[in-house]
């Protein structure tokens, strides 16, 4: 059996200056809110890195409890019928 791709570090970010909290959900994390809280970067930014396997990654932020796609990503259809934004990881 092939060795499983190693997991690579990646960056989420988000420019929401006037949120109180920002959280990513996705299907690295099976969508469940609460375990990948983001944190206050300078200048409004918001910031996670994590390790994931490469390959195409669905994901949304919560702001403040309400989902918003990634701005200027690719979007693809998510597990809920809703928008939600695609990453590419090699």
């Amino acid at each position: 059996m092939p060795d499983a791709p190693a997991l690579k570090p990646v960056e989420f970010r988000l420019k929401a200056a006037k949120a109180e909290s920002v959280e990513l959900v996705g299907d690295f994390n099976a969508w469940k809110p609460g375990l990948l809280k983001m944190k206050r970067a300078g200048g409004g930014t918001w910031t996670v890195t994590l390790p994931v396997r490469p390959g195409r990654h669905k994901y949304l932020f919560l702001v403040d409890g309400n989902p918003q796609v990634d701005p200027g990503v690719e979007t693809a259809e998510g597990p809920d019928g809703r928008r939600v934004s695609l990453r590419l990881v090699k």
